[in-house]
């Protein structure tokens, strides 16, 4: 059953490694699931079927010691229901019953830890292995398909010249390499200094390539952390610190950039696009939405489709929430909601500052990336951090 486990696993990284090109489109219900839903509810049944009671009890039991955590997903599923009732909104409610079963996905690999089911280490060398795979399909991609502008017609953003991996945004590429080069800096199976040292300049290279400036800025934050929490404040860590930035600069300097405004590192319009999408949001603030929200992924929270201002077409977009975390939040579950939301941010955040300073400094990168793209709650992205928190036992 053990080596069963692992290759079903192996399933999971091959899927996730695949991104977007196993989404699957149900355009007449406005909505999109991925081959690995299908997976993860077929590994979650097969658990309850094995091991009912004990993991039923394994989620009571954390459940018991988190009231704060009971108590906000309590106002997000009375905000989904107001929503459901006033405006019929299925969508949202599949929406976040997917989120819950990504959440008991998580779940199950911390019980199958626990339990001795699943090796932790090389389970982080599987998720690992899904930056890597998503960084080789990467650099194909960015050598044989730089136009990748075709995808606006299918609702993505248009990109030229910049790595989108398998997940056709640059964002949340550059954030997964982030975050699963820390994981795999922590894996004893990749613990070679030569080893290391290729995979640092390697998924960095991939990073850059993106011209996402908000992984740029989650890389560099996290990668602080790592080096501040590490040595004292001495002149030693300073000279280290000021060499790792300054080969990062550099390798952003050397960077192709062909013409276009996605490679240049100062470019505004989306900088402008966001702020006014944000605007758009914040607009439809009413005293039941501060109180209550709209409920997770209404409809009323997403701008699901936007103008091209040349042609006056309208043209679908796969934002189904506001791009900065915390005004999703306030929309979704309102006041209430987003200072339970922080203080759990915190609370998450100490504790795995105590687990692993690696998981810790790639789960404030995603905080610090989120801002910009919501991103701690795109589906690899999360499946990606939980399934890391999960590989330690007692999280």
């Amino acid at each position: 059953m053990k080596m069963f486990r692992k290759v079903l696993l192996w399933i999971f990284v091959a899927l996730i490694s695949l991104g977007q090109l196993q989404r699957i489109e149900f355009n007449q219900y406005n909505i999109a699931i991925y081959i690995h839903d299908v997976f993860i509810c077929l590994w979650i049944t097969q658990l309850l079927f094995t091991n009912p009671f004990r993991f039923i009890l394994f989620i009571k039991d954390y459940l018991k010691t988190e009231k704060k955590v009971q108590l906000f997903f309590s106002l997000a599923t009375l905000s989904l229901l107001i929503n459901l009732i006033q405006n019929s909104d299925i969508t949202s409610v599949i929406y976040f019953l997917r989120l819950i079963t990504y959440i008991l996905f998580g779940f199950s690999i911390s019980f199958l830890v626990k339990n001795k089911k699943i090796e932790a280490e090389y389970l982080r060398f599987q998720i690992f292995c899904i930056g890597l795979f998503s960084l080789f399909l990467g650099f194909i991609q960015f050598i044989y398909i730089k136009d990748t502008r075709f995808l606006s017609i299918l609702g993505w953003d248009d990109h030229y010249a910049r790595l989108i991996s398998t997940y056709f945004d640059p964002g949340f590429t550059g954030v997964i390499f982030l975050l699963t080069l820390l994981i795999g800096l922590t894996s004893t199976y990749l613990q070679n200094k030569k080893i290391q040292f290729i995979m640092l300049l390697t998924f960095l290279w991939g990073i850059i390539l993106t011209f996402s400036r908000a992984s740029y800025l989650a890389t560099i934050v996290s990668f602080s952390i790592l080096f501040l929490s590490q040595f004292s404040i001495d002149k030693k860590i300073i000279k280290k610190f000021s060499i790792g930035l300054f080969l990062f600069i550099i390798m952003v300097i050397i960077a192709p950039k062909p013409f276009g405004e996605g490679v240049n590192l100062l470019r505004t319009s989306t900088i402008n696009a966001r702020a006014n999408s944000l605007t758009q949001q914040l607009k439809i603030l009413n005293p039941q939405t501060i109180l209550l929200g709209n409920g997770p992924y209404s409809q009323k929270n997403s701008l699901n489709y936007y103008i091209d201002k040349k042609t006056e077409i309208i043209i679908p977009s796969h934002s189904r929430v506001p791009d900065n975390i915390f005004i999703n939040v306030l929309l979704s579950t309102g006041i209430f909601g987003l200072l339970l939301f922080i203080v759990l941010l915190i609370k998450w955040g100490h504790k795995l500052k105590q687990k692993n300073i690696f998981i810790y400094a790639g789960f404030i990168g995603i905080l610090v990336h989120t801002q910009f793209n919501s991103s701690l709650i795109q589906p690899f992205i999360f499946l990606i951090l939980l399934s890391a928190i999960a590989s330690y036992k007692n999280n």
